[in-house]
């Protein structure tokens, strides 16, 4: 089973994970990281990379992350570097659809999670028919 790091800052990625676990259960090989307005970037990185280590059980881990160009992202880049996928924009679609189908590693798993992440944006007021 894929491994799952959220990152993000202050208390989205906890919220996520709590969310995520609302509807389907409890998970394993995942955890949440923050960011706080008094913390070091840099010590998430590290923080990132032992994360990776506990999750990881073979089978190779995901990193989501909420914003591109934000402190969490530029500390997942030592891993990202390393070849471990970072999928920025992280949503609770995306967040579900990777624990639905975390099973097996593959190209494909990255591109689906950042499809429903896509897919995941929409103004209902579209599907009612009201403008």
């Amino acid at each position: 089973m894929v491994g799952i790091i959220l990152a993000s800052h202050g208390g989205m990625a906890k919220g996520m994970l709590e969310s995520a676990q609302m509807i389907m259960g409890e998970q394993e090989q995942i955890q949440a990281l923050a960011l706080n307005p008094q913390d070091d970037p840099l010590s998430l990185a590290e923080e990132m990379k032992e994360a990776a280590k506990v999750v990881d059980t073979g089978d190779g881990v995901i990193l989501l992350v909420d914003l591109m160009g934000g402190s969490p992202s530029n500390a997942s880049a030592y891993l990202a570097q390393e070849g471990v996928p970072v999928i920025t924009g992280m949503s609770l679609p995306m967040l579900l659809e990777l624990l639905g189908m975390r099973f097996e590693f593959s190209e494909s798993l990255i591109e689906h999670v950042m499809e429903a992440g896509k897919s995941g944006i929409m103004d209902i007021r579209t599907i009612l028919g009201v403008k």
